[in-house]
């Protein structure tokens, strides 16, 4: 039997059966599209994954989350299975918890008391896939309540402090839907369509309550009711953008309500204004389209509401990984792993429009802004370091 390693592997059962010479016992939940399963690969005489020491200090670090209320940054670590904290005071390392197979998407959900503030963990490597949850001040981590499983790829997470709820982008999955305050899983959006599509990057947005999701393959911003989208006959829009990309991240900037979404291989950020249609409106706007998983609502380009295209700077690579908003100064920050920068955008006019490039670490990755000590926290994996920046200009 030959193999290709990876997290996952695409099954056709009508045409094989895997043999137990080739497996070892395990159990596993995969997606079921058509007569193709989606599941974690399980090699025979292979333990768990044995995971080297990590560093003291920053070792492979990927996705970032902040915490303004304890002044705490935490950032994921994929090769060390754990999620690195630091202290915004100093902006030293103070800690490291364990969770689980590859960490790539993190969120902060808010409690009433700030110290059970919760950090939610994707984690898509492993025997079973999952979300892992731990409190700001503690140092271990655990599984939700009714499950650790959460869809067969889970990349991102978005967190509605408002609301409690989370959710998780799954890239080869439906997005899933998680009770924040009781840590316990919801279910998915059950005609979320996502076969070949790649969900990746993820945001919600407080003050509409919608949740907005990047598909890096199909090319589009899927735009989720969050009052209703577990409802079973819910479906979502999906809207394209402007010109033909991949889509690898989105934020929303709540002040302005503009969601912003970055096209790397254009190297360019497409501008969405969600104050110009609720989403009703915007499903009104929608043409029924049949795929292979079912029929979808797709919102052409020219009538999305659309308002802006930014190309005002070397972008190529913009925005893969990381994207975060300064709500209250009203500015985008954007990484670049190509060229090591960060684009800073200014949202505070009519228009939202580009304001300069910063030099960063090697390959960054995430990023994210404390509004309440005005620092940007940026995660370069190739330098294996946090560049901190301040949010107000020069930077």
């Amino acid at each position: 039997l030959t193999v290709t390693i990876s997290n996952l592997a695409e099954v056709d059962s009508s045409e094989t059966t895997l043999q137990a010479s080739n497996v070892v016992t395990h159990l596993v939940q995969g997606t079921v599209v058509a007569n193709k399963t989606y599941l974690p690969i399980i090699l025979k005489n292979i333990g768990e994954p044995g995971v080297p020491e990590p560093p003291d200090d920053l070792g492979d670090v990927s996705d970032v989350a902040v915490d303004p209320e304890t002044n705490q940054v935490f950032v994921a670590s994929p090769a060390f299975d754990l999620v690195y904290v630091i202290d915004g005071a100093s902006d030293t390392v103070t800690g490291q918890v364990f969770v689980a197979n590859g960490p790539t998407g993190l969120a902060v959900l808010d409690a009433t008391d700030p110290a059970t503030n919760a950090v939610f963990v994707a984690h898509q490597h492993g025997w079973i896939p999952g979300l892992k949850v731990f409190d700001v001040n503690e140092s271990t981590s655990r599984n939700l309540q009714n499950t650790d499983y959460v869809g067969a790829a889970p990349v991102k997470v978005a967190a509605n402090s408002s609301t409690g709820r989370v959710y998780v982008s799954n890239y080869f999955d439906k997005l899933a839907v998680v009770d924040g305050a009781t840590e316990t899983f919801l279910g998915y959006v059950e005609r979320h369509t996502v076969l070949g599509t790649g969900p990746y990057g993820i945001d919600v947005s407080e003050a509409t309550n919608r949740v907005y999701l990047a598909t890096r393959n199909a090319g589009e911003l899927v735009v989720f009711n969050a009052n209703i989208l577990l409802n079973s006959d819910y479906v979502p829009v999906n809207v394209k953008p402007p010109e033909k990309c991949t889509l690898w991240s989105v934020a929303v900037n709540e002040t302005t309500g503009h969601v912003f979404v970055p096209c790397p291989q254009l190297g360019k950020v497409f501008v969405l204004d969600e104050g110009q249609l609720t989403v009703q409106a915007l499903e009104s706007l929608a043409v029924l389209e049949a795929r292979d998983e079912g029929s979808v609502l797709v919102v052409p380009a020219e009538v999305a509401p659309w308002i802006d295209t930014i190309s005002d700077f070397d972008g190529v690579g913009l925005g893969e990984e990381g994207i975060a908003v300064n709500t209250v100064k009203d500015r985008v920050f954007i990484t670049n792993a190509s060229n090591n920068t960060v684009v800073v955008l200014d949202d505070s006019g009519s228009a939202p429009v580009y304001e300069m490039t910063v030099g960063v670490g090697d390959v960054p990755q995430g990023v994210d802004v404390n509004e309440d000590t005005q620092k940007v926290y940026v995660g370069n994996a190739g330098s294996a370091n946090v560049t901190v920046l301040s949010a107000l200009s020069p930077y």
